[in-house]
């Protein structure tokens, strides 16, 4: 059952150490027994990781991709723990928003640059997933809220 059921970390309201706030949750996953484990890693105006784990954290003000968060140490440490699965949710910063982050900005048709920046965004996460991890056993999921 560990590698089957799942455990979304994001968003608490409350930190009960004081550990980072992303990786305490992932901490109580984990004694709960449960390998798999989603999390938000973008870097989308409002739902970046400050604002979604927020708690004994010092992050950056902002991020220019996705490869920077994961390479952040809060999931770097997260990265390491005793996970199979991850499931990720994920956005690439997009330059022509729609007033809410950019992170709707294909609600009215996405163009041609806004493809290339989605291609290219997910690309060099996917191959940073793929060389960091390499041997690891991990599984990685990219999940998007408003897109899959």
């Amino acid at each position: 059952m560990e590698d089957k059921v799942g455990v979304t970390h994001v968003d608490g309201d409350y930190h009960l150490t004081d550990e980072n706030s992303l990786n305490e949750g992932a901490k109580q996953i984990r004694n709960l027994g449960s390998r798999v484990i989603k999390v938000w890693l973008h870097h989308v105006s409002g739902d970046d990781p400050h604002n979604k784990y927020p708690y004994n954290s010092d992050w950056p003000a902002s991020f220019d991709s996705m490869v920077e968060v994961a390479e952040s140490p809060y999931f770097r440490e997260l990265f390491q723990r005793d996970f199979r699965t991850y499931v990720l949710e994920a956005y690439v910063y997009i330059e022509e928003g729609y007033g809410d982050g950019n992170k709707h900005y294909f609600i009215r048709g996405i163009s041609d640059e806004q493809l290339r920046q989605e291609e290219r965004g997910f690309y060099e996460f996917t191959k940073h997933l793929l060389e960091t991890y390499r041997g690891t056993g991990k599984e990685f999921v990219l999940q998007h809220w408003q897109g899959d």
